[in-house]
């Protein structure tokens, strides 16, 4: 609709701007109304946001904390860059341990004599073993070299041997490679002819012939001799293996080796306890615990001189979350050695945050690890402060905690909102409509009256004996 103000026709009446001004009574204090509450909601929102975060990192300390695999960390440390790896598991005893990887673990190749592809090789069967397990596959009598190769791989009870072809200036090749390391898992190849005899002549199938027993005198070649992985430990305590990851030959630890040693050169690995997992974790839910405070604080702040009121201040949730969260952090737990966070060096101070004396926590850790477990940790029947505090923390956090669902009732306001303003949109400009409409109306009604007055007038100045005002 236009917003030119033009006056009525007939009346004269700026239209426009009573209609206007009549809409604008109502669509200016609702719009102002509706602007104040999406902003109050949309800064909760945000505010709820802020809160969540710092919530999910302090649950996220504490659930380190309450981990019982925490207290029996063990770390451990390389004397040089080394030909292998490790890792080490809670059951690794502390000590030092010189390692010298003799020799790696390595899987038995073999290579046929050369093929010509298009031939036949021969009519009959061939057994295949693999250590223990073994399994046969049937060749007809025009089957290639090619056919042969995918008789093994496509064999449903073959244990782990892989075929290929090698082409060469002498022919193809049929490889045979091990898919496990070690002398446990050894190749031997038996061919029959078709009527089952076998053959031992090299001719035929025989050409695929192999004994590991006599590498020598086996038609096929030996490529890469199978081969287990060898590791001398302090110099006199030789561990050998089918692969080359060992584990627990040294308890706890797990070795994956890359190469062997030079001879003579060794490695020093020593397990030690790893008492900076623990202050690390304490430090982290002191850091986390004043950041979640440093946020409520923030989020509840109130200047009256700068008229300034943070977005949650007064907020009964926020309250409650301060007031239990404090308590926890000031409770007694346990009842060992250590049963509050002031015994650790850990102090509220006058503002609410916690203070570190890192040499009482330090002491505390490398002295008293098991009564640290005791404190943060507990048992079933009686939790320390870590689990109790992660266990009412978890009220509040996560999708269906109290501030998501907070969060969840103030987005559904601002959908709500959104909808009451489309609403009352809709009933103004029916509003406006019906306006015009009359005004309209009483325009026309108006320009007709002012006609008729206009002719009566004009008849009457033409009766006899009437004299007009104006002469």
């Amino acid at each position: 609709m236009s917003t030119i103000s033009t006056p009525g026709i007939g009346s004269g009446i700026d239209i426009n701007a009573i209609v206007g001004a009549y809409i604008d009574a109502s669509r200016v204090p609702f719009e102002e109304r509706t602007a104040e509450k999406q902003s109050t909601y949309t800064n909760q929102i945000t505010g709820y946001g802020t809160l969540q975060s710092a919530v999910d990192s302090l649950k996220t300390s504490l659930t380190k904390l309450a981990d019982p695999d925490l207290y029996s960390g063990m770390s451990m440390s390389m004397s040089s860059a080394s030909n292998f790896s490790a890792k080490i598991d809670d059951t690794a005893d502390i000590g030092s341990f010189e390692l010298e990887v003799k020799q790696l673990a390595e899987a038995q190749k073999l290579t046929s004599t050369g093929f010509v592809a298009e031939d036949a090789v021969g009519e009959g069967s061939l057994e295949l073993s693999l250590g223990s397990s073994s399994f046969t596959i049937d060749i007809a009598a025009d089957a290639t070299i090619e056919d042969i190769k995918n008789a093994i791989n496509d064999a449903d009870s073959n244990p782990g041997i892989s075929a290929s072809i090698v082409t060469d200036d002498t022919g193809s090749h049929l490889v045979l490679n091990s898919t496990e390391t070690g002398t446990d898992n050894q190749i031997n190849i038996t061919a029959f002819d078709a009527g089952g005899t076998e053959i031992t002549d090299g001719t035929g199938l025989g050409q695929l012939q192999f004994d590991s027993t006599d590498v020598a005198n086996s038609q096929m070649s030996e490529t890469q001799a199978a081969q287990d992985a060898i590791v001398i430990i302090d110099g006199s305590l030789t561990v050998t293996n089918s692969s080359n990851t060992i584990e627990n030959a040294i308890q706890g630890v797990t070795l994956d080796l890359k190469s062997a040693n030079d001879d003579g050169d060794t490695t020093t690995i020593t397990i030690s306890e790893d008492n900076s997992q623990v202050e690390n974790a304490v430090k982290a839910f002191i850091d986390a615990y004043n950041g979640y405070t440093e946020t409520s604080k923030s989020l509840q702040y109130v200047n009256l001189d700068a008229e300034i009121t943070a977005p949650l201040n007064g907020d009964s949730t926020v309250r409650m979350m301060d007031r239990q969260f404090r308590e926890l952090a000031s409770s007694a737990f346990g009842s060992g050695v250590f049963t509050s966070l002031s015994q650790l060096g850990i102090t509220t101070n006058e503002e609410g945050y916690l203070d570190l004396d890192s040499d009482v926590l330090s002491d505390a850790v490398k002295n008293n690890k098991e009564d640290l477990q005791s404190f943060f940790v507990g048992t079933e029947s009686e939790p320390g402060l870590a689990v109790s505090f992660e266990e009412k923390i978890s009220v509040y956090s996560g999708a269906d905690g109290i501030v998501s669902t907070r969060i969840n009732t103030l987005t559904g306001q601002v959908e709500r909102l959104d909808i009451e303003t489309e609403t009352f949109n809709e009933r103004l400009a029916t509003q406006e409509e019906q306006l015009y409409s009359r005004f309209n109306a009483m325009d026309i009604t108006v320009a007709s009256l002012q006609n008729t007055l206009s002719f009566v007038t004009s008849q009457l100045s033409n009766l006899p004996g009437v004299v007009s005002q104006d002469s």
